[in-house]
């Protein structure tokens, strides 16, 4: 359908870690494949009007605030210490570089705060089943949502953090997550790569009901 993005509107085969929270969203939102597609092109796009341009790329900017009827962010009701990070972005430099695209949209100035990777432990209890979580990566003073996942119990009680990574869809203690990562920060000490700073968590909301979508443009003629 949208010639411009290589990526399927539905195929299980294939995944990124947003996708797969869509997806599994869409599917416990639904009750049949008509309303599991339906949602879940709703939750992908603005207002649900299917197109690369309203694909909903920055996940703390877009998607996080086109799906606010669904998940509310409680990352600074949590209590604990929360850092603050400033965004600029540049859609229209990112469509033109990634798809090749021109689309005249201003620049937006976007400001939020996370969790201190370190001060995840002492509000992890508070953490449910099915909360978003935004993995927040830092470098060079910039800080961003660079990987998605969702929020399990595990059978002791403890949080983990499921989510689609390569090879696969995984499922780890949270803590682990985070030891891991503190690993592999470790080794590219040095090397300009981004690193695990901390995390933003959204709940489920309940009983979450879709707005209608949009209707979808006509293209204009050239």
């Amino acid at each position: 359908y949208e010639h411009y993005d290589a990526q399927p509107l539905f195929d299980l085969s294939k995944s990124d870690c947003v996708v797969f929270a869509e997806h599994t969203y869409a599917m416990a939102l639904s009750a049949s494949w008509e309303e599991f597609f339906w949602v879940l092109q709703r939750i992908r796009y603005r207002d649900g009007v299917i197109g690369v341009a309203t694909r909903n790329h920055y996940t703390e900017a877009d998607w996080n605030l086109a799906n606010r009827w669904m998940v509310t962010d409680v990352t600074a009701a949590l209590g604990a210490p929360t850092q603050a990070y400033h965004q600029r972005i540049d859609r229209q430099s990112f469509l033109k570089k990634q798809f090749k695209i021109a689309r005249d949209v201003p620049v937006q100035q976007f400001d939020d705060v996370y969790i201190a990777k370190q001060d995840v432990a002492a509000i992890e209890a508070q953490l449910q089943d099915g909360d978003f979580v935004n993995i927040i990566s830092s470098r060079g003073g910039e800080s961003w949502a660079s990987h998605v996942g969702l929020i399990v119990t595990g059978a002791d009680g403890s949080r983990h953090l499921l989510h689609s990574a390569e090879p696969q869809v995984r499922e780890e203690p949270l803590q682990g997550f985070i030891a891991r990562m503190a690993e592999r920060d470790a080794r590219q000490a040095g090397q300009n790569k981004p690193q695990l700073a901390g995390f933003k968590f959204l709940r489920l909301n309940d009983s979450p009901e879709p707005p209608p979508m949009a209707p979808q443009p006509r293209p204009k003629r050239s």
